[in-house]
């Protein structure tokens, strides 16, 4: 809660703290949330804590930062008149793709593979939660009209949401495509009948007589 962390902002916002504008403590101004009371943050890094108004600790908290704060907003790059002429509508040339990144950079993790153990010490009604992240194994298929393309899932976001016991792992793909190259008709995510992916491919209706939609059931998309 970067309500609680060091930061602020002046009523008239003539004077900001960049790397929280919406905390307390920075040259005396209240939080943004009326509901803090306190004239200091709350919330501090080890060993960075704030006894005087002189202090300047780093802003702590686990939200994202928003895309105007520092230092997220210092990988944006340079928009001016030269990048209107000569990029726009493409980023700028100096554009870094950290400012993508709004997780706080020491909640960043080059990667992660699934099964990581974590623990939440506070965050919780019980004090602690202990778990291990899913690894995610059903596949990824793009359909084109003259192939289908396996990928696997490759998470590279995980969402904790401590008060309603959720995990949510987020993955992305990058697809290069080329002009006169046969258009990605479909994309699809799970464990399902090579027959499905023939007539997805072919733009034909799928039929078993088995029934069912061509899902395979009985393979996991995650293990624990």
């Amino acid at each position: 809660v970067y309500e609680r962390a060091y930061g602020g902002s002046a009523p008239d916002g003539s004077v900001v703290d960049r790397h929280n504008p919406v905390g307390v403590g920075f040259h005396h101004f209240p939080s943004a949330d009326h509901a803090v009371k306190t004239q200091a943050p709350n919330i501090t890094y080890p060993g960075e804590p704030f006894l005087s108004p002189s202090d300047r600790p780093r802003p702590a908290g686990f939200g994202a930062l928003g895309r105007g704060w520092q230092p997220r907003i210092g990988y944006a790059g340079t928009y001016d008149q030269a990048w209107i002429d000569t990029q726009w509508p493409l980023p700028p040339k100096d554009f870094d793709a950290r400012y993508n990144l709004c997780a706080p950079a020491d909640q960043q993790l080059q990667r992660f593979s699934g099964r990581e153990d974590v623990s939440l010490i506070g965050l919780t009604s019980t004090g602690r939660w202990d778990f291990r992240l899913p690894a995610v194994v059903a596949p990824l298929r793009l359909i084109y009209s003259d192939r289908v393309e396996d990928h696997p899932f490759r998470a590279d976001t995980v969402i904790i949401e401590p008060d309603i016991w959720r995990i949510t792992l987020k993955a992305r793909l990058a697809v290069l495509t080329r002009r006169q190259a046969p258009p990605l008709r479909e994309i699809v995510f799970g464990h399902v009948s090579p027959a499905l992916l023939a007539a997805r491919r072919k733009r034909k209706a799928y039929f078993s007589q088995r029934g069912g939609d061509g899902t395979l059931l009985n393979q996991p998309v995650w293990q624990p």
